[in-house]
């Protein structure tokens, strides 16, 4: 893939929750040739002018069986949108909002390869599913606790074991 989406979930009050972001090489929809079904619970929606590869089912199987390192991709993969999708209901579960930030904030971390990143808090707000000013307070309380820098839009991590913990 090429350009940008973001991955949403449609309520059904007619609102959206958005999940993630995928952007340059990212890949969705891999379930969409293994699963049958022509409904899904979320949706792709392109943010920027965005080019998308489609793989036919056929020559997807026949790419996993002549070369069984994509079948190893493809698991790996799948496992990792598993992590993601626990987490995703862990946060809308009953965590709280420090919890809620500190996953996200983690997520963002590893995505990014970095400790250090910089940080939009109406884009944490949009992401966990939480009012500005609660991230805010989230962020407040992280820094105080010692897992978190935050000064001048900017967030660095360091203390990621013990914000993995938080009210685990």
């Amino acid at each position: 893939m090429r350009g940008e989406c973001l991955v949403e979930r449609m309520r059904l009050n007619g609102c959206t929750v958005p999940l993630s972001t995928v952007e340059r090489y990212g890949s969705f929809g891999i379930l969409s040739v293994f699963e049958k079904s022509n409904e899904f619970p979320t949706r792709i929606v392109a943010v920027r002018n965005t080019r998308v590869i489609y793989i036919p089912e056929g020559d997807l199987k026949e790419l996993i069986n002549s070369y069984p390192k994509i079948a190893e991709n493809v698991i790996s993969f799948l496992c990792g949108r598993i992590v993601f999708l626990n987490e995703k209901i862990a946060a809308y579960t009953g965590a709280d909002t420090e919890e809620k930030v500190a996953r996200h904030l983690l997520r963002v971390s590893e995505a990014l390869g970095t400790d250090e990143f910089s940080l939009n808090a109406q884009s944490v707000a949009r992401a966990v599913d939480i009012g500005r000013a609660s991230v805010y307070r989230a962020l407040d309380s992280l820094v105080r606790s010692g897992y978190i820098t935050y000064a001048d839009r900017k967030v660095k991590i360091i203390n990621p074991d013990g914000m993995k913990g938080i009210h685990r």
